[in-house]
């Protein structure tokens, strides 16, 4: 036992003799180098990662906003169908009594086939969700942008379901009125197509004559939800061109 013990005293003095003659100094400086290497070597990889995720969040600005404004352009079509509508409907329905509006539908309604016309709208967006669709809004760092595109999306929900319900109704109240429109071919081809309305026969219709405010309004309700989808579509496409040109106040 004795020799033993007499063993590991001789080893433990032998060690804090190699411990006291170490350059403490010369290891805390490598140490320090390790680290900081360590440390820089950490940053790059972060800073790799942090600008490639930028480039690519600048790739899906420029998506996104191509396809608002895609979808902005076609929506604007159809708004300013409806409206158009909206105007034709109105006038035909003066033109049931008034000799003066029964003019001035022939001048304007027998060249517009406008009538018993609900357009859609065919979406320029790459997800079939909107312009926000799949992971696309985790992946952009700006909240004013994420919400507004959710906005965008939820009034496109919106008025696309109602596009439904209004076709439902159109295509009833066709049976109505598309008796009273007679469809022309000249033999010109599509440049000689016209279609309007006989108004002489749909003055003896009271069913379809009731039906043209319905019709009016209607119209002028989906324009109104187009009108919506407009200004929430703008509104992104503001935000985002706004953060390319990096001019966003806030």
């Amino acid at each position: 036992m004795g020799t033993a013990l007499q063993r590991i005293s001789t080893l433990l003095s032998k060690g804090n003799g190699k411990l006291r003659s170490t350059d403490w100094w010369a290891v805390s400086i490598e140490l320090v180098v390790v680290v900081v290497g360590i440390l820089i070597a950490f940053e790059l990889t972060n800073w790799g990662e942090r600008r490639q995720r930028a480039s690519q969040e600048r790739q899906l600005w420029q998506r996104i906003e191509e396809e608002a404004r895609g979808d902005y352009a076609v929506l604007e079509a159809a708004r300013n169908q409806h409206l158009e509508s909206v105007a034709n409907y109105r006038l035909l329905a003066r033109a049931v009594t008034d000799p003066v509006a029964h003019k001035a539908y022939h001048r304007q309604g027998d060249s517009q086939c406008n009538l018993l016309r609900l357009p859609a709208v065919q979406r320029h967006s790459a997800g079939a969700g909107g312009l926000a669709a799949g992971e696309r809004a985790e992946q952009i760092s700006d909240e004013k942008l994420r919400l507004l595109l959710r906005q965008a999306d939820a009034n496109r929900a919106f008025s696309d379901s109602q596009l439904v319900f209004f076709r439902e109704g159109f295509q009833r109240y066709a049976a109505v009125i598309e008796p009273h429109m007679p469809w022309q071919m000249g033999g010109g081809g599509a440049d000689t197509f016209r279609c309007g309305v006989n108004v002489d026969t749909l003055r003896a219709d009271p069913a379809a004559v009731a039906l043209l405010p319905k019709l009016a309004r209607d119209q002028a309700q989906f324009a109104h939800y187009r009108e919506l989808e407009l200004n929430a579509t703008r509104a992104v496409i503001e935000r985002v061109s706004c953060l390319r040109a990096g001019s966003c106040k806030d």
